[in-house]
């Protein structure tokens, strides 16, 4: 075992080649974890060769792979096509009705795809794993499994079935019973894809992994090198394993890996007698500690790094927000060096791939030379948005009745409002969303949105086909249009992303034309978003100069000084995203395939050996806890290195917060003055010449909160308005008091007998689609999801509405929902203000003779056990405090009772609500069910004199209590 060296990894590599090759390195290859290890490799070699040679072969492990056979290595969505072909034809021969679609098969495809591949890198036994075995006697006996992996493979089967084999026949879920049915074919269709392939003479990588672990098993290989290194790995599939370890055998290969002396126990290691506390990271160590000791005979050898003995600077700093994170970079790397060298021993590596672009625009304007080793995502252009919104267009529009297209408003919407149709269009599209909002327009036909002057691509877009097959031509032509467009705007970078879109489609017409699959319009428009959803374009650069800027899995072999690492969070570090399986846990277990346990431990590596060779080390982490719908915490390896820091003598650990600046700690309180402009504004609405009038929400508003009241009636700031896909409360609330209105409006001016209600509740159905659209909700196309549940809550509400009004029939219907009869002005100095009310239901009983108010309420009223006075619904005090509840209905049931009185005096009246919640209790009264009295009309009325006067006069300050702000339409404004 060789001694601790100085300088990187690959520097180290490249004076062991030497050592062991001299100068004859022409016909050897070196093998590294990326292709990006091997320009950074030539470097080295360079540097310690110091003159002209030739090059040793270096490549990536999967480009090392491939050139040992003469395969072709389609796309994927040309293997799934593939497999698709093989699958179908497995199933028919079991289920001669079998006929599911491509589409339907496309997702899971994906999913077979990926664990094909594995099972072929794992060299597992796929006819044992995809076998429909019941015996598990059977599986040990066969296949050879340990009791460990047998236990695993027991779990998995009783997690399937959980009964007996007479039980399950009798009893077994659909759910279940679907899969055995596709487990059972899985292996015929596993392997006769493979021959599939074969024949074409087309493999995935799993496949030439497993035909080169035969080959070398019968040293039938012929290797187009001398020699072949393989350096810097980690964690090795099976296949890697037996692939390395027969080229080891055959002494055809050496393996160096890249390790630190605290990684491994003490029996291991060379040359450390002081060292005793065992691994640092359990899991770092984990595949090397395995493997080298079984090869070390053979060729393995470590390259070793002691972070125990160097000097070390790590920070670790919590940043609130996620972005936040990319402008405290900015400010590390302020004082930058400007010398190219020194600049390239500093990398930003991301955990969270996403923090790409604010990193980029926080960089600091000296840094000029920038190396970018991820690629640019075409998911975050604005072409990719604009594709994306297109495809969700087309791949949820219906048929209306008359056979025409009809566009989802969310859909729509969303593709109106993009930067693309803004631009071409921007009058046309603003305008075009204010009438889908005014008219509540949730499916919308595509002459809606065409007008005579509308642009050519404008109007391209907007007239996708009813047909997949058309579809291909629709996307040409729109990717022709989308390119003149750039180019006459000389938009060279988005002209640039265009052509790569278009190559990416390019692709995709030319697999469906191959296999002569017939697509949905939905399907088409699903496979074609994930086809572009995954291109990136790569940066351009000279890679060995300059900052260098890379994700976490590229910086594998690479050493810097200075390394600074965002996003290490659980979640981004270690990636605890799992990738979707048809092989469950414990049967990967019981098969030895990998888990999330292996997962993890390839990410210890990776974190650990990125920092074991950096002299300074920021690692930044999203403290905040909650941002994005998530719980944010530290990476677990951080919190590792908090725990062994007593370790590390030479290490200096700091941790600290990074505090973002805020622009005022406290948002001030707003105060509307009372002045000019707001006494008139006042007096253009609601004195005599005005044209409005003060309701009882109007009045009860300015009670809650005057603020809210200025807001809403005087400057009249329009709250956010959005499409009602689902009914919104106020809506529900319309609909049920339209409904109400409709059953009971042929009864206006008549007596309502016991023996009409049968009659009524027949009309309840009809009078609600009347109340729907009126509202602008379509009945045939939207009377699904909530608002079906809606419409069966409202029926169940007219129903209850109209059982507790039988019980008090006979009554006679005086009024309903009358909007210009009870109104009034009250003197107000040489002018008067105009109020109004408008009344649900106004009845009268024989029996009593009462005057009956009647108001339907969706919400809670609860007047509670002591009577609500007239001073009680004016008291500021009580307004403010919310002492006693009720008090909006209160005051609301005054004024209907004051402004009846006004216009039919002499009778007794009651007010009575119907509230949703409790139906069952029959109408909650005013007073108790007492008549207002005579004395409390007058002094409401001299109250509400005093009231108006003080709107008139007053200034508007927000409310003391905050507990109204919740859901509040302007809170936003307040800053509440």
């Amino acid at each position: 075992m060789s001694k601790i060296a100085d300088g990187s990894f690959l520097d180290q590599l490249a004076r062991r080649i030497q050592a062991d090759f001299g100068d004859d390195i022409g016909d050897i290859a070196v093998v590294l974890p990326t292709r990006r290890a091997a320009l950074f490799l030539k470097e080295s070699l360079a540097k310690t060769y110091k003159k002209t040679l030739w090059a040793p072969q270096m490549l990536s492990i999967q480009d090392f792979v491939r050139s040992l056979t003469n395969w072709q290595y389609p796309e994927q969505l040309a293997l799934n096509f593939e497999l698709y072909q093989v699958y179908k034809k497995a199933m028919r021969e079991r289920h001669p009705g079998y006929n599911e679609s491509f589409e339907r098969f496309y997702a899971w495809g994906e999913m077979l795809l990926k664990d094909f591949d594995e099972v072929d890198k794992y060299l597992v036994d796929a006819e044992g794993l995809f076998s429909n075995i019941r015996d598990l006697r059977r599986i040990e006996m066969e296949f050879g499994l340990s009791e460990n992996d047998a236990k695993a493979l027991q779990r998995f089967w009783q997690s399937v079935h959980g009964l007996t084999a007479t039980e399950e026949e009798e009893a077994i879920s659909p759910i279940k019973k679907t899969f055995l049915d596709i487990w059972e074919v899985l292996g015929d269709v596993y392997k006769n894809f493979g021959q599939s392939l074969q024949a074409k003479s087309l493999a995935y990588d799993g496949i030439a992994y497993r035909q080169i672990v035969a080959q070398l098993r019968e040293e039938k290989l012929k290797l187009p090198y001398r020699h072949v290194i393989f350096a810097g790995f980690n964690a090795l599939s099976l296949a890697e394993q037996e692939m390395i370890r027969l080229m080891l055998e055959q002494q055809k290969a050496h393996i160096y890996w890249d390790v630190d002396v605290s990684y491994f126990p003490e029996k291991i290691l060379q040359n450390q007698p002081n060292w005793q506390y065992g691994a640092i990271s359990e899991e770092a160590g984990k595949f090397i500690r395995k493997l080298h000791p079984l090869w070390e005979a053979k060729g393995s050898r470590l390259i070793q790094h002691d972070m125990v003995a160097e000097e070390k600077e790590v920070i670790l700093t919590g940043v609130a927000l996620q972005t936040a994170q990319a402008r405290l970079l900015g400010q590390l790397l302020a004082d930058l060096p400007s010398d190219t060298d020194a600049l390239r021993q500093h990398a930003i590596i991301l955990a969270d791939e996403n923090l790409l672009f604010p990193v980029l625009y926080s960089l600091p304007e000296t840094v000029e030379n920038l190396n970018i080793t991820m690629g640019f995502p075409l998911r975050q252009t604005h072409v990719y948005h604009l594709l994306f919104s297109i495809t969700g267009l087309i791949r949820n529009q219906i048929l209306g009745k008359d056979g025409k297209g009809l566009f989802s408003h969310i859909d729509l919407l969303q593709l109106l409002n993009s930067p693309y149709i803004k631009s071409i269009a921007p009058q046309l599209s603003e305008k075009k969303q204010q009438e889908i909002q005014e008219k509540n327009l949730l499916y919308v036909p595509r002459e809606f949105l065409l007008e005579a002057a509308s642009p050519p691509l404008y109007v391209h877009i907007f007239q996708p086909p009813a047909s997949s097959a058309e579809l291909v031509t629709y996307f040409a032509e729109l990717f022709d249009l989308l390119l003149a467009d750039a180019q006459s705007r000389d938009a060279q970078l988005e002209a640039e992303y265009i052509f790569q879109f278009f190559t990416l489609f390019n692709r995709f017409r030319d697999i469906l034309a191959e296999f002569d699959e017939t697509l949905s319009v939905r399907g088409f428009a699903d496979i074609f978003r994930e086809a572009i959803r995954k291109g990136k374009i790569p940066f351009e650069g000279e890679p060995l100069i300059g900052l260098q800027l890379m994700g976490i899995l590229e910086s594998r072999t690479l050493d810097f000084e200075h390394v600074y690492l965002l996003g290490a969070n659980e979640g981004s570090l270690p990636d605890t995203s799992s990738g979707n399986s048809f092989i469950p846990y414990h049967l990967r277990k019981g098969f030895r395939m990998p888990t999330f346990e292996e997962k993890d431990a390839i990410f210890a590596y990776h974190f650990f050996r990125l920092i074991q060779r950096a002299k300074h080390v920021h690692l930044i982490y999203n403290s905040n806890s909650i941002d994005g719908g998530s719980t944010q915490e530290m990476s677990r390896y951080l919190q590792q290195l908090k725990l062994y820091q007593h370790l590390f003598p030479n290490m200096k650990l700091v941790e600290r917060q990074y505090q973002i600046p805020a622009p005022f700690s406290k948002q001030p309180e707003i105060h509307i003055q009372r002045g000019i402009e707001v006494e008139q504004k006042f007096g253009l609405k609601y004195l005599s010449k005005g044209s409005r009038y003060l309701s009882a929400t109007a009045l009860t508003t300015f009670l809650a909160c005057p603020i809210k009241f200025y807001f809403k009636y005087l400057a009249e700031v329009k709250e956010i308005e959005s499409l009602e896909e689902s009914m919104e409360a106020g809506t529900f609330g319309t609909v049920l008091h339209s409904s109400m209105e409709y059953l009971y409006r042929p009864f206006l001016g008549k007596t309502v007998q016991k023996e009409d209600f049968e009659a009524l509740n027949k009309r309840i159905d009809a009078e609600i689609k009347k109340a729907f659209l009126e509202q602008n909700i379509a009945w045939d196309l939207q009377l699904q999801g909530k608002n079906y549940l809606y419409r069966e809550v409202i029926q169940r509400l007219c129903k209850d509405i109209l059982e507790q009004d039988e019980i008090s029939a006979p009554f006679e219907i005086l009024h309903l929902e009358d909007d210009s009869l009870f109104h009034t002005q009250l003197p107000l100095g040489q002018q008067s203000v105009k109020l109004n009310g408008l009344f649900d239901r106004v009845d009268r009983m024989p029996g009593t003779g009462y005057v009956r108010i009647v108001d339907y309420k969706t919400g809670k009223v609860d007047f509670g056990k002591t009577p609500h006075t007239v001073e009680d619904v004016f008291s500021a005090e009580k307004w403010e405090r919310a002492q006693l509840g009720g008090l909006k209905e209160a005051f609301q049931g005054f004024l209907y009772a004051w402004l009846f009185d006004l216009k039919f005096p002499g009778n007794d009246i009651v007010m009575g609500y119907y509230t949703a919640r409790k139906l069952q209790n029959g109408l909650v009264y005013l007073n108790a069910g007492e008549p207002i009295r005579q004395e409390q009309l007058q002094a409401f009325g001299a109250k509400l004199a005093e009231l108006i006067g003080h709107i008139s006069r007053a200034d508007f300050p927000q409310s003391e209590q905050l507990s109204r702000c919740g859901y509040c339409a302007y809170r936003e404004i307040c800053g509440r």
